[in-house]
């Protein structure tokens, strides 16, 4: 990237959060019972099993795309509670009869180091995939990668922005949960939403 442009505004002052439940016993406990989440969202609700479940193997974070008429989902993968470099997977998702395949299943290609919370985004015509690249015990980055029909990493960028840098090494500080969309043909990330909403122009 050439260079960000940057635009800041002002959050309004929100009204107090609703008092977070606490354990039983505790004087500021209550009891709330949240809804089921069908009953959360206008959005079709599932549960998805993964064929290898109970084998030490925990997934979660996932990014959700439907890309070329196909519904993709991919998770941060991790094995055992100790395992520090985690993969981002791809599974194809039936919807007809929802389920996963496991013939579809992929572990994408980033490199040596661990890498988390994918997400996919459309620009210039490109598929393009945001993720952490994480090597302990360094800070976290931001990192991008733009990827081809069959998911092969074609390019990556290092966007300089914050704490974030080049390389690994050259981390001076934890970045993550960036939110990437392209308008007019640029590219923009969501820095922050509080105490001000901060949006960056990347050029």
């Amino acid at each position: 990237f050439g260079g960000v442009r940057e635009w800041t505004a002002q959050q309004s002052r929100c009204s107090a959060p609703t008092p977070r439940p606490q354990r039983p016993g505790h004087p500021l406990s209550v009891t709330v019972a949240p809804p089921v989440l069908r009953q959360q969202t206008q959005w079709p609700v599932w549960l998805v099993v993964f064929p290898d479940r109970g084998q030490n193997i925990c997934r979660f974070n996932p990014a959700l795309a439907r890309i070329n008429g196909v519904l993709w989902l991919a998770p941060r993968r991790v094995r055992g509670a100790r395992d520090m470099f985690s993969r981002i997977e791809l599974w194809r998702f039936d919807e007809s009869e929802r389920k996963l395949r496991p013939e579809s299943l992929r572990v994408l290609e980033l490199g040596p180091h661990g890498y988390e919370d994918p997400r996919f985004f459309a620009h210039a015509g490109s598929l393009w995939l945001s993720f952490i690249d994480f090597q302990f015990p360094r800070p976290c980055r931001e990192s991008l990668a733009r990827l081809d029909e069959n998911f092969n990493i074609v390019e990556r960028k290092e966007p300089i922005y914050g704490k974030n840098r080049a390389t690994q090494p050259e981390q001076v500080g934890m970045e993550k949960n960036w939110t990437w969309f392209s308008h007019d043909g640029t590219l923009h990330l969501i820095y922050q939403m509080h105490p001000s909403h901060r949006v960056i122009e990347m050029m």
